[in-house]
Formats: structure tokens, sequence, C-alpha cells
């Protein structure tokens, strides 16, 4: 969404909807910008306030960002974006292990406000089912995400630390807008873990199905791994909002397919 409208699934790629307060300035005198988005907004940039406007911009998160091994998060989106909308959040997990191998003093787990918001309807609606699940990892600093690729890298390799996590920059969970979650299954939790044959279990298999209509994607599925360049992780889920996540579950598609998607469709249009 932008200032409070809904944006066409045609054009929601992050060239068109992401426009911060100064790149908003800059396009507003292109007329077939000015036309599309009064017609979307159901504005008037000769009668409304411009500034008004420009703050509506500098409120907005982009929940479609992409961020993987091939495109880093900006620096500028991380401090003036993300990091202000980081919130705590309380788990019913005992998260102590992640806390130390990664480095979080504070014992606390974070999410992006919304993101946190949207799991907590997707918790509860679990729960409704007899399903109990929580967040095992949120949000991470640059540091703590090193720590995290440096942890993997000593444990099983470089190898399997590539596939497995990401340079720091380079995940997801330095944007608040993913995380892992995990399912107590059993008497204990990592029931979403996959068995010895590598497959999941029925109740993690039907999470899945339901994800989209809480705004979540599953990030990195199976069967996708030449194109996400992770492994398989049915616990890694992203918050990408209701309309692009219910795109993206029908359609089959991962985040980059929908991008190159969304690309190929710009450079049929020229």
């Amino acid at each position: 969404m932008v200032f409070g409208k809904k944006i066409p699934p045609h054009i929601q790629n992050i060239n068109f909807v992401y426009v911060g307060a100064r790149s908003i300035v800059s396009i507003l005198t292109d007329t077939q910008f000015q036309q599309q988005i009064e017609k979307i907004l159901n504005v008037n940039y000769h009668t409304n306030n411009l500034k008004t406007i420009i703050k509506g911009a500098e409120n907005f998160m982009n929940y479609q960002m992409l961020v993987n091994k091939d495109h880093r998060i900006d620096d500028q989106v991380l401090k003036n974006e993300i990091i202000p909308n980081i919130v705590a959040i309380e788990t019913i997990k005992n998260n102590k292990m992640i806390f130390e191998t990664f480095g979080i003093d504070d014992n606390t787990t974070y999410l992006e406000k919304k993101t946190a918001e949207k799991f907590k309807e997707f918790q509860n609606f679990a729960k409704e089912n007899g399903i109990i699940i929580d967040v095992s990892s949120g949000y991470l600093s640059l540091k703590q995400q090193g720590k995290k690729y440096d942890y993997f890298v000593k444990k099983k390799g470089k190898e399997w630390a590539d596939i497995s996590s990401c340079l720091p920059g380079y995940s997801e969970h330095n944007t608040g807008l993913a995380m892992d979650f995990d399912i107590f299954l059993n008497g204990k939790w990592s029931g979403i873990a996959l068995d010895e044959n590598g497959n999941t279990n029925p109740t993690t298999d039907w999470l899945h199905t339901q994800l989209h209509k809480f705004g979540f994607i599953l990030r990195y599925p199976k069967g996708k791994e030449n194109i996400t360049k992770m492994k398989f992780e049915p616990w890694h889920i992203r918050y990408v909002g209701e309309d692009l996540a219910k795109y993206l579950y029908e359609n089959n598609l991962t985040l980059e397919e929908y991008y190159l998607q969304s690309d190929n469709k710009s450079n049929d249009d020229l």
C-alpha cells in the first residue's frame, strides 16, 4: 500500500512502489506518473498539499523489498525505514541458544512492527486450530548476522553455510520482515524440523497453506533452491503483504521469480 491505498498487483514492483520523500519530489513533474498515482490514490496534485503527500512517503515501508544473495539491503533504507520500525516481541519459546550463538545480548526477539502484528494474528489462528507456534529468530543486526554466518561456517563449512545463511546485509533477517518459526509438537519444540528423510510433517504442510492469508510467504520452498540459492527451509517465512502473498502462493512463485516476471513485463512494454 502507498499512503493508505492499495497498489494494483500488475504494478507492484520495487521500482514503482518504493518512493521515499526525496525521490517522489524528483518525479512529481512526470505527467504520466502523476496520472497513474492520481488514479490509485484518488488525489489531485494541484489541489492536495504536497507536504502531506511527502510526509506519507517518509513513513512508507516497502514490504515487498527484495533482499537476497544478489541484492544487498540499502544502508539508508536500513537506517531510516527498518530500524525505526523494529519492535520487541514476547515469545513463549526459550530462544537462549539463539541469543548466545548470534550475540543477542539483551536476550530479546525483534521484528518489524506490522510483521509482528501479522505473525501474532497467524499465531492466534494456529492456536485456534490446536497448533502452538512461535518465533525462533527474527530481526538481526548486521553484526549479529555476521556471527550467525561465522557460526554456520565453523559448524559445517562454508559451502553449507552459503546455502543455510547469508552474509550481513544480504539476509532477510536484517529487514525485520522475516523470521524462523517453530511448532510445539509432541511435547517439544523443533516440530517444524525435517525428518531423517528430509520431509516435513502434515502440521507444517498445512500451516504453509495458510501463510498467505496473513501476508506471509514460505521464502525458501522445496524445488526452488536454484532460484533462491538457499536450501529448503520450512521454518523461514517472510511478510510481503496479503495481496502479494496470495499472488505468489497461487502462482507458485518465489520473490525472485516475481521480480523477474515484473522486469520481463516492463521490457515487453517498452
